[in-house]
Formats: structure tokens, sequence, C-alpha cells
């Protein structure tokens, strides 16, 4: 999953370019990270992501990151307004 939002980056300015052709991909209200998650996986809560910035490029603007277990979340670029909730788990 993440891998995919990376390469859009990459490609962004051709694709953009034939915008009408490019396949839509809807980002989440609420995404999850844990220290066992895997970047592949779609970020959510029976498959949480590893990295924050996994979660991050799937989470809406004014949406929340939430944090399942412990775990080195690596860094972030934060270029729009999320949350990023721990409730009690030992989290970032």
């Amino acid at each position: 999953m993440c891998h995919f939002s990376r390469t859009m980056g990459v490609f962004g300015v051709a694709s953009s370019l034939f915008a009408s052709a490019a396949p839509a991909f809807a980002l989440s209200d609420q995404t999850w990270v844990s220290g066992n998650g895997n970047d592949q996986s779609p970020c959510n809560f029976a498959a949480p992501c590893r990295t924050f910035q996994c979660a991050f490029g799937q989470t809406n603007t004014r949406g929340i990151i939430n944090v399942l277990s412990r775990g080195d979340f690596g860094p972030m670029l934060i270029n729009r307004s999320v949350s990023i909730v721990s409730d009690g788990t030992g989290g970032a």
C-alpha cells in the first residue's frame, strides 16, 4: 500500500496530465499503526501499518492515526492536520 503512495509522488507531475484516466483511491478517517504492523497492509485495525509515514499517507486531513502497540514508527513528514492517538498502550 505505501509503496504505491511513494510511487505516486515520483510520477505525480506526469500523472497529473492524465488525471481523468488515473484510478482514484480513498483515504481513511482513521488508520492504525503497530510495532508488528506491515506497511504493505491497508492500515486498518485488523491489519495495521508499521510506520507513521505509511499511515499518514492513507489518512484524510483531520483524520486520526491510532497507535495499537509500542514500536519505532519512524519519522514522518507532516504537511496537513492529523491527530496521533495512543490510548495508553505504551505507544509512540
